[in-house]
């Protein structure tokens, strides 16, 4: 088993990657870099995560278990429990601008292709009704030989 000193080393490195993968993540959206090269920094974000909370539950178990290492449970400051909502308010951050980074590319995909439907539905909305004018035009309904050609329109 690590000592207290080495795990306590592993689980500030390990913090150190999550910072570095989410300001990179940040980043990558910012610049508006491809969607691959995003999710890439998106799934490094996850493992060294990941990674942290493995070893943070290790550390948090041992000091809590063993008297000795009491004075090891607070560092700079911040208790374990402290210092992992630090490190998953960082990850949570940048994980919820990837969410709504997905978010606004599905929807921006959702208006495109919505796009040439709407044309053509303001191209038949608009063909119908300069149609039913020219009907109207035509059929004049003072004209009671136009109401009777009309009558017998709608009964077709």
């Amino acid at each position: 088993m690590a000592s207290v000193t080495e795990m306590k080393d592993e689980r500030r490195d390990h913090r150190k990657k999550v910072t570095i993968a989410a300001k990179r993540l940040n980043g990558s959206i910012d610049r508006g870099q491809t969607d691959e090269m995003i999710h890439t920094f998106a799934s490094k974000l996850e493992a060294d995560y990941s990674d942290f909370l493995s070893i943070h539950e290790d550390y948090e178990e041992l000091v809590n278990s063993n008297p000795d290492y009491a004075d090891h449970g607070t560092v700079n400051g911040l208790t374990c429990q402290q210092y992992l909502e630090t490190v998953t308010e960082v990850y949570e951050s940048a994980n919820s601008k990837f969410k709504d980074h997905v978010r606004s590319l599905k929807e921006e995909a959702c208006e495109k292709n919505a796009r040439p439907i709407l044309v053509e539905i303001e191209y038949l909305t608009t063909m119908m009704r300069d149609t039913m004018k020219l009907v109207s035009d035509y059929f004049n309904m003072s004209d009671v030989s136009s109401a009777h050609s009309v009558s017998k329109l709608l009964l077709l």
